[in-house]
């Protein structure tokens, strides 16, 4: 699976408000970086922050506006709420 596809599943996790599958694809040790947090979070962390949002916005959808590869395994997704 590449960064393109992860990207895809991990929004359509966030859309289906599955925090388990959203969790899931990352790798153990990898960390979830948000400019709303000064530092990244990871493992359980992360897992609660996704079930506290989806608690907080039960009609929480995203819809993809572009997504982009911006080289070095990375990938750019812009989101309209």
């Amino acid at each position: 699976m590449n960064a393109a596809e992860v990207s895809e599943r991990a929004i359509d996790a966030w859309n289906r408000h599955d925090a388990d599958a959203f969790v899931g694809l990352y790798a153990e040790g990898a960390t979830y970086h948000t400019p709303r947090f000064e530092h990244p979070l990871k493992g359980k962390a992360l897992a609660d922050f996704i079930k506290s949002v989806l608690t907080a916005f039960p009609d929480l959808r995203f819809e993809v506006i572009s997504r982009g590869d911006t080289g070095g395994g990375l990938v750019a997704t812009k989101l309209k709420p």
